[in-house]
């Protein structure tokens, strides 16, 4: 009887030997398992957050980037704006003595010497720099087709736009100090002409009626 008491209790224990041991294990190392991936997992975690970095100092570099085109272009922008208000230097004498005398000649009826006279104008304005030529690239027209008219009558109306362009550019210089503007009720076309020669002789009119106008605002 103790005999067979003893079988069954070594059977039984080698039972639970088989048993409990396995699932022991399979625990463990999941357990194991499970910490492993969870420092993976911060791993990866500390991967993206490198990778946010790396972003943000793109954005940086971007940003960077767009400050110095602003900067840049303001700059230039400034420099081509500030040119754009120098006229060319000595303007008025040297545009204003050509003028004059064209004036005189028609002051005189002298049809030879305003076009020479004109003539010198549109040659001084081309031998100028671009920026400056296109400054007076009303004037310089003006002059130039009063170079090439047929006769006085064509001379006057052509003055009166040569007169008109060149008060203009002045004007928008302030560059008509001492200089007297003049305005003839009886001319055809542009009535006004400007000059500095203090004794007023009208160009529209010549020799026929040479007092003929007032004076008047410097504006064209």
């Amino acid at each position: 009887m103790k005999h067979n008491t003893l079988m069954v209790l070594t059977c039984y224990a080698l039972a639970a030997f088989t048993l409990f041991p396995s699932t022991g294990c399979k625990k463990t190392t999941n357990s194991k398992h499970g910490h492993s991936h969870d420092k993976g997992h911060s791993h990866d975690k500390g991967h993206d957050h490198g990778h946010d970095k790396g972003h943000k100092h793109d954005k940086g570099h971007d940003h960077g980037h767009d400050e110095g085109h602003k900067h840049e272009h303001a700059k230039g922008h400034k420099h081509e704006h500030g040119h754009d208000h120098h006229p060319p230097k000595k303007s008025q004498s040297w545009l204003v003595a050509p003028y004059e005398k064209v004036r005189k000649a028609l002051a005189t009826d002298q049809f030879t010497q305003t076009k020479n006279a004109a003539t010198s104008l549109a040659k001084r304005i081309a031998g100028l720099k671009k920026q400056d030529k296109e400054a007076l690239a009303a004037v310089y027209s003006a002059s130039k087709k009063l170079s090439n008219a047929k006769d006085l009558k064509q001379a006057r109306l052509v003055f009166g736009e040569l007169s008109r362009a060149l008060m203009t550019f002045l004007t928008q210089y302030k560059e008509e100090a001492g200089l007297q503007a003049y305005s003839c009720p009886m001319a055809k076309g542009y009535k006004k002409w400007f000059q500095a020669d203090k004794k007023m002789a009208n160009p529209y009119m010549g020799k026929s009626m040479p007092k003929c106008g007032s004076k008047t605002k410097f504006t064209p």
